[in-house]
């Protein structure tokens, strides 16, 4: 028997909004005094297409039962600063001189649409706006001086509302692409760079200073700015707000301000500039034309390092206006007139997928130490755009994963490191990368779960599932993998290719649906399986001539996340036609092709009946907000 239209392909431990469209995981934080877990994302009640009006919001215990509230913020009144839009941002809080956690919402008020970086940009059309809320999120009060007295940058081009729109040729060449996304917290790496360079202010303007980074960065000089910096026994807070320079590329912009909850943020210029659609290596996308949704954060390395990173969201890029989450790892510098500036020294993607708009957060402090820092990312419907007003919902987060710095030896042989790594120690041949993996808390849904292992995987029928793989292989290997969403007849079925010949994990889409729809392009990623000394034999038996590959795979409905050896994700959609699309199958081919002869060993475990995220909603319960 066929599902529900509501139901046929909806996911059921993700997070994701009650009905209609929803995008963007907006801001999400950790409350210490509650101890839960707070997620925001951008919802519209009006429809199943892209629209905006509000701020929808759920909390959690541990990641993964969730509880809906009431949205967060919603569209202001006609003539206000976010009458048309309150678009993404970020939540952060500080604590009260009386101990009080305040937490602080930033957001984008939108007063003029559209807004495209492909289009001219209007001034007054984004401003920053903020919402505050006394009562751990239970609820927020947005501030009566909205918007915040900040300017998007649009350099020597001013355009007045409402006026007749030229050809897009006759506009500034420094005009802006877009003003949006207000990603505010604490960066200490930061903080000690500008302390520094205001305690040497006084000296003069010609000391020496780092060069520029990767020839993709961007020049952004501008004139010297005097900062305002708080005193050493004050925490500064930095704003970056996404942005693009017209015909030059995306940018970053760079605020600070001594507490969130005041109008001093104050201007430290661009704190990174690319030159648009230029490519850190061949194989990653470009940079695009604008950013969106870009972050900062700091993470702790095993040998005591401190990393800074910054992910952004492209847009604009090539081909077919393409869209993606790149992340970089860098270094943070003063150029000679002491503005802050981002050095790009490793970049790689987040996921090779679907997943667009990138929310961080840290998880609860460990002893310490800073909490685990988590991301979210929102996954869009992959469906050709098609009518979903029977299905009544589209869009879904993706599940939260944990951002580490994942350490290996350099492989025996190289002169360098692999695609996305970065040496760390020459001495001791270490190298590092940005790790990936599924949020610890994750594990807590196979809570009471049905285990299938190995040989037993021929007998799983579901449409909601966790696999969790570890081989040991052969120098023969060629690929091997798991087809999922498979019919009893094999007409449909998807399949999860890790091509170890080819350096590539592939989602081979296909035969995943028989329905006209459906999305059938493959997803694809590179991937390279690290080598380790050849060894034939060993007194345990053979040894592999690589790394060992561990394979987690979540299937849950429609949507599939694949994630390999905690330093590749890729996310995706598939809209299987046939009810009996829910067998799994694992498959491996060598050379020669005979049964698992690329295989020393494998393990592989299975899990059916995850928890559901939403045991506690009623599909008929609405929210007062008008579309």
């Amino acid at each position: 028997m066929q599902k529900s239209p509501f139901n046929r392909w909806r996911p059921t431990f993700h997070v994701l909004a009650p009905r209609m469209w929803m995008n963007d995981p907006c801001g999400a934080a950790f409350i210490p005094e509650t101890e839960e877990y707070l997620v925001t994302y951008q919802w519209f009640t009006g429809g199943t297409k892209w629209g905006n009006n509000a701020w929808g919001q759920a909390r959690s215990k541990d990641l993964i039962r969730w509880t809906d509230c009431e949205p967060a913020i919603t569209l202001g009144p006609p003539g206000s600063s976010d009458s048309l839009g309150v678009f993404s941002g970020s939540v952060t809080s500080k604590l009260s001189p009386r101990g009080k956690r305040m937490l602080y919402l930033f957001y984008t008020s939108v007063s003029h649409l559209p807004i495209h970086w492909s289009i001219p940009y209007f001034v007054g059309c984004e401003s920053q706006s903020v919402a505050v809320s006394c009562d751990h999120g239970i609820s927020w009060q947005k501030r009566k001086l909205n918007p915040l007295p900040l300017q998007a940058p649009l350099g020597n081009k001013v355009i007045p509302l409402n006026c007749h729109l030229p050809p897009l040729s006759s506009y500034s060449p420094k005009q802006t692409t877009g003003w949006r996304d207000p990603f505010v917290g604490t960066w200490p790496s930061l903080s000690q760079l500008l302390s520094h360079g205001s305690a040497n202010r006084s000296r003069s303007s010609s000391t020496p200073s780092k060069s520029a980074g990767s020839p993709a960065q961007s020049d952004t000089s501008s004139p010297s700015i005097e900062i305002d910096f708080p005193n050493p026994t004050e925490e500064a807070y930095f704003m970056i707000i996404s942005s693009g320079e017209r015909n030059e590329g995306p940018q970053l912009q760079l605020y600070t301000s001594s507490d969130p909850g005041l109008d001093n943020w104050q201007e430290l210029g661009v704190l990174l500039s690319v030159k648009k659609q230029t490519k850190w290596n061949d194989f990653l996308p470009d940079f695009g034309v604008n950013f969106e949704c870009g972050s900062f954060c700091s993470i702790k390395a095993s040998d005591g390092t401190v990393r800074d990173y910054v992910i952004v969201g492209v847009e604009g890029g090539d081909p077919d206006r393409g869209r993606w989450v790149l992340w970089m790892e860098g270094c943070l510098v003063l150029d000679d007139k002491l503005h802050a500036k981002f050095e790009i020294q490793n970049c790689g993607r987040l996921d090779h997928g679907i997943f667009y708009s990138a929310c961080t957060f840290r998880g609860p402090p460990k002893g310490d130490s800073d909490g685990e820092l988590i991301a979210w990312g929102w996954a869009n419907e992959d469906d050709s755009d098609r009518d979903r007003s029977d299905q009544g919902w589209a869009g879904s987060l993706t599940l939260p994963r944990e951002l580490f710095v994942l350490t290996a030896k350099i492989p025996p042989g190289r002169s360098g490191v692999p695609v996305g790594w970065i040496s760390c120690n020459g001495l001791h041949r270490t190298m590092s990368t940005l790790g990936i993996r599924p949020a610890g808390q994750v594990e807590g849904l196979r809570q009471n779960a049905n285990l299938f292992e190995n040989e037993d995987l021929e007998f799983v029928r579901s449409r909601c599932f966790e696999i969790s793989s570890s081989f040991l292989l052969r120098d023969n290997i060629q690929r091997l993998g798991f087809k999922v969403r498979m019919s009893e007849d094999a007409r449909e079925n998807t399949t999860i290719v890790i091509d170890i010949k080819n350096s590539e994990i592939r989602v081979d889409r296909e035969r995943s649906s028989l329905l006209p729809f459906a999305n059938k392009l493959p997803s694809r990623g590179h991937f390279e399986l690290l080598r380790n000394r050849l060894t034939p034999t060993s007194r345990n038996g053979p040894c592999s001539p690589f790394e060992a590959l561990d394979v987690r795979i979540f299937v849950d409905n429609s949507l599939i996340e694949v994630f390999i050896n905690e330093r590749f994700a890729m996310t995706t959609r598939v809209y299987p036609s046939l009810s009996d699309s829910l067998r799994v199958q694992f498959f491996s081919e060598s050379s020669p092709n005979t049964p698992d002869a690329g295989l020393i060993s494998r393990d592989i475990k299975a899990w059916t009946d995850l928890v559901r995220a939403w045991d506690s909603r009623k599909q008929e319960k609405l929210f007062n907000v008008n579309p």
